[in-house]
């Protein structure tokens, strides 16, 4: 019976081992985690003007790779039974509004923004300079940019990203890399044996390092990004008026905030070990954080000649969509190494089920333990 027992646990061990990625949080998120889609609603008493209509088409061409989907609600025409399908929305207004919610996976069904429908408030939904920056260095190889939400004295402020900057610099030092991992130019050594899950898709440098990024609270072009940052955070952090860390990684996946008075060398450890660790849950749902509207077709940085089927997901229903929901381009025929990678569609529930199967095994094993004895 005691061997049943070590067995039992040995193999629980080895199954937890077996499912584990090598490839790190960050690297796995920014080349396999897609960004769940944002709802824009374009709320009006009447049908648009022909400006109001022209902004929207443009709005739509340059909106292409965000992770976004817009509906377009005349109050004058909606139906109870699509009312019900609605999220809270004011149909009240007398002019036409842009009205912002996070993505349903998201806990927060409330708006994030809600504004007038102009050109100016488009764009500002849509792209801002600190978001043209983090996809700039997390493109450039960066693990992770560090936001610094403040809006307090600029001395002070410059000392705490200061203070942040020497920790990541130790933290740099702190860490490597997991071993196993194939790169892009190493694909020669894939062989019936090699997990796929432990083969990069990018040639984007892997390495250890880490960015930061200041951004003021008051600043108008960084509001509608600010409060999507903050929308998940209690108000006891939002309203406190105190310097906020995010860290930021793959497409725009944010951790939650930190406020500053808690900054500390353990502190940064912690979270970029999580980052920079083997990724050994690759479902991102059952991983923290939340994702950002990013508008950046990240296709463009993967350069996989893998076979590779990814789950779509059904498209969200809405009342008038302008933008269709995202569909993956069709993969490119190039000369694949071999095996092909499957579908995770059941491969994801099989961890699940070996754990459970083990779990149950250790449970018979004490009770014949407790028995006997």
């Amino acid at each position: 019976m005691r061997l049943l027992l070590k067995l039992s646990i040995f193999l629980a061990l080895a199954s937890t081992l077996a499912t584990a990625c090598q490839v790190p949080v960050f690297r796995y998120a920014l080349e396999r985690w897609e960004s769940d889609n944002y709802q824009l609603f374009v709320v009006t008493p009447k049908e648009l003007s022909p400006q109001q209509t022209k902004w929207l088409i443009d709005f739509t061409k340059q909106a292409q790779h965000a992770n976004l989907k817009l509906h377009v609600l005349n109050t004058s025409k909606i139906t109870d039974a699509q009312l019900w399908k609605l999220p809270p929305i004011d149909t009240s207004v007398q002019s036409p509004q842009l009205v912002l919610f996070p993505p349903s996976s998201q806990p927060n069904k409330t708006p994030i923004a809600q504004v007038p429908l102009t050109q100016e408030n488009l764009n500002a939904i849509l792209q801002s300079p600190a978001r043209q920056k983090i996809v700039k260095d997390i493109v450039a190889g960066s693990s992770c940019v560090w936001l610094v939400i403040h809006q307090g004295e600029p001395e002070k402020v410059k000392k705490i990203q200061t203070e942040l900057d020497s920790y990541l610099r130790k933290v740099e030092k702190a860490i490597r890399i997991p071993d196993g991992i194939i790169g892009t130019e190493e694909r020669h050594k894939i062989t019936d044996s090699t997990d796929l899950e432990d083969v990069l898709r990018s040639s984007i440098p892997l390495k250890i390092s880490f960015t930061t990024l200041l951004i003021d609270r008051k600043n108008p072009a960084e509001k509608i990004f600010i409060d999507s940052l903050l929308a998940h955070s209690p108000a006891s952090i939002t309203q406190s008026g105190e310097t906020l860390i995010i860290p930021v990684f793959g497409r725009g996946r944010q951790l939650p905030p930190m406020p500053a008075s808690r900054l500390s060398y353990q502190s940064i450890l912690n979270g970029c070990q999580y980052l920079c660790g083997a990724c050994s849950c690759q479902v991102k749902e059952q991983n923290p954080g939340f994702d950002l509207l990013i508008n950046e077709n990240w296709e463009t940085h993967l350069t996989t000649g893998l076979a590779v089927v990814d789950k779509t997901l059904p498209p969200l229903e809405g009342a008038g969509d302008i933008i269709p929901s995202k569909k993956s381009p069709p993969a490119k025929k190039q000369p694949a190494p071999q095996p092909v990678e499957p579908s995770d569609s059941i491969t994801r529930f099989i961890p699940h089920i070996i754990g459970g199967a083990i779990l149950i095994l250790i449970l018979i094993s004490f009770t014949i333990l407790k028995k006997n004895r």
